[in-house]
């Protein structure tokens, strides 16, 4: 694939939407598409929108997350995207994914809770470094590849923009520092170039006449993995036992979660009964969170430590963890403690909590 635009299936539901004079758009993805940098592309696909449609209505949901991949998206499709009813979203996690086992199950999941309704669903593909070499010798990045199994498979078009601003370099018509002068996170000029294909496409495909839609509900094709992470479900904090010093406080800093289940206690603990085969978390993360021992059905314990290397915050990183994964159905028992760890890199004992999930 060198294409940098494949249309695949029609955009039905953003059409009607603007035919409707209410138009509901939605970003979900990394740093690159986050709506706390106002330099980024979904920006400009904004103005470009509503300078074209000046009498629609437009809503625009912009859930991404710095720091986060398809783990995060899958955990807030329905709370971000699919109850605030948006027409069609905008997938960005070529970079924050890396190939394998668990970020399919995660990615398809998400497509296929997105596609549950009538909704669109594009997937744009950004640049990290680490895809340098494939791009150079005309290849896929695997993330991208595994990206593109799916694309093809539900009929989602795809939009790679990272290969569009690399063809402007090697063209001579940006620099490479003018596209991303710290390495990864494009400025004005980078997130424009971004923008442009994603713009093109909008435009070829209002202009082009109706053809195979998007599939979306009853039918969508057979799942690409089994596995899926589609059917998740929140667990309430009041159906959590704590033991120790806990409170439940409402979040001010992160606006994607209204309360937080936190401590600071060394030795604070929780438990929780689920149903599904695997348990993820939500985090406020940091370098002054504690380390968190925990186990399932009374199995050996294990540690969380996180990533705590240079660029990670004292706090307030959403930080999603896979707890546990294939546990065969039925019901769990699952059990959380907290600790300094006596680490140098540990610099306290916080624990917040935004949500427990369970994979049915």
């Amino acid at each position: 694939m060198n294409e940098i635009i494949i249309a695949r299936g029609s955009l039905a539901c953003f059409k009607e939407a603007i035919r409707a004079k209410n138009v509901r758009m939605g970003f979900i993805g990394g740093s690159i598409t986050e709506a706390h940098r106002e330099s980024n592309w979904p920006y400009f696909v904004n103005g470009w929108f509503v300078k074209k449609f000046p009498a629609v209505r437009y809503v625009w949901e912009n859930a991404a997350i710095g720091g986060t991949g398809s783990l995060s998206g899958i955990m807030r499709a329905q709370r971000d995207l699919i109850d605030t009813r948006c027409d069609i979203v905008f997938v960005e996690y070529a970079v924050n994914d890396g190939p394998g086992e668990e970020t399919m199950r995660t990615r398809e999941g998400l497509v296929r809770k997105l596609l549950e309704e009538k909704r669109d669903v594009v997937f744009v593909y950004t640049y990290c470094q680490h895809m340098y070499a494939a791009m150079a010798e005309g290849n896929l990045p695997p993330s991208i590849a595994e990206l593109e199994l799916l694309a093809e498979h539900y009929n989602i078009p795809s939009i790679w923009m990272g290969l569009h601003a690399y063809n402007e370099v090697k063209a001579g018509r940006m620099s490479w520092e003018a596209w991303l002068p710290e390495g990864l996170h494009p400025e004005y000029m980078g997130s424009g170039v971004y923008a442009e294909p994603v713009i093109k496409y909008l435009e070829n495909e209002l202009n082009a006449p109706d053809h195979s839609p998007i599939s979306h509900g009853t039918a969508l094709p057979a799942p690409h993995n089994p596995n899926h992470f589609q059917h998740i479900d929140e667990i309430p904090f009041d159906a959590i036992d704590l033991h120790g010093p806990w409170a439940e406080r409402r979040e001010v800093i992160l606006p994607w979660y209204r309360t937080v289940l936190s401590t600071a206690a060394d030795g604070a603990g929780l438990s929780l009964s689920f149903t599904g085969r695997a348990l993820c978390a939500m985090l406020n993360f940091g370098k002054m969170s504690g380390i968190l021992n925990y186990r399932v059905d009374g199995g050996e314990w294990r540690e969380f430590v996180g990533e705590r290397c240079a660029w990670v915050p004292d706090k307030n990183w959403c930080r999603p963890v896979l707890f546990a994964d294939d546990l065969g159905g039925g019901t769990h028992l699952f059990e959380l403690k907290v600790t300094h760890g006596n680490r140098e890199d540990c610099k306290g004992t916080n624990c917040k909590i935004f949500s427990f999930m369970a994979v049915k």
